[in-house]
């Protein structure tokens, strides 16, 4: 079975985003839609000694596509500042030194769009993670302007899949409008809690870019938080009667006691 999700190419994505692509055959970057400015596509938080700050990727004006936005800085200076805000805050981390150049390096690849940035930089930390599902980009398939509600079901239908596995961010308007309906492709949402680890600089902060727990546990240790957060994924009616907010305790077996912290309005996954 064929299991495909879709998501748009958000700036150095939370964990959950990762987990997503890791439980999936075919991961589909959207990168053919509507951007919208000071969301997570151009932005994401990392955590510093004065709590979590926010890694801001300056953009162009404009209405535009996600593919299409331009970066405002040249990229010698967005990696220069990237990487320095980056460094100060993980210059501590035990797996600094191992995942800063793998960042680097991306950011040195000259990208003057943020589609393409976010693409690269989520292809190599999933590369990083050993995540082996297949990573393509929306506007490679060259099936034109689609509607919202139809949107998922086209590509689905052009990658063969046999099941979508959807965000729980798309609910609301797959309620609303189901196309999968009447189409022999399984439609499931997601379910992702968010487990803590080791972390520095104080109290756990959840929901961070990904690049968090790199920094502290590494590749493997990151990849086992990944497979650990995943839930047994919803159907529709399932959705409609969770909760929307619960905190939940999963005894490991060092029988230590991790909190894990689940969303049904994930943060932009």
């Amino acid at each position: 079975m064929t299991t495909v999700a879709i998501m748009q190419p958000t700036f150095l994505p939370w964990l959950g985003y990762f987990a997503l692509i890791n439980e999936v055959d075919i991961f589909v970057l959207l990168d053919n839609v509507q951007f919208s400015r000071q969301s997570f596509q151009q932005r994401n938080r990392i955590k510093t000694a004065q709590g979590p700050l926010m890694l801001t990727v300056p953009c162009k004006r404009g209405k535009n596509l996600i593919q299409d936005v331009a970066i405002s800085v040249p990229p010698t200076i967005l990696c220069k500042k990237m990487i320095r805000s980056i460094s100060q805050s993980y210059s501590k981390a035990p797996y600094e030194f191992e995942f800063t150049p793998r960042l680097k390096q991306v950011f040195e690849q000259n990208h003057t769009k943020l589609g393409e940035l976010n693409c690269s930089l989520i292809k190599e930390i999933a590369k990083f993670l050993k995540i082996e599902s297949k990573v393509i980009i929306s506007s490679d398939l060259k099936l034109g302007v689609m509607d919202k509600t139809r949107q998922p079901l086209r590509i689905c239908e052009a990658l063969n899949a046999d099941q979508y596995l959807s965000a729980p961010g798309s609910f609301s308007y797959l309620k609303e409008s189901n196309p999968f309906e009447t189409s022999s492709i399984k439609l499931r949402f997601f379910s992702f809690k968010h487990p803590e680890y080791p972390q520095l600089h104080g109290e756990f902060q959840a929901y961070l870019s990904a690049i968090d727990a790199i920094f502290n546990v590494g590749s493997s240790e990151t990849h086992k938080l990944m497979k650990l957060g995943v839930h047994r994924s919803l159907d529709i009616s399932e959705m409609s009667s969770s909760s929307s907010w619960r905190v939940e305790y999963l005894i490991l077996p060092s029988n230590s006691l991790c909190k894990f912290h689940s969303c049904d309005r994930t943060p932009v996954i």
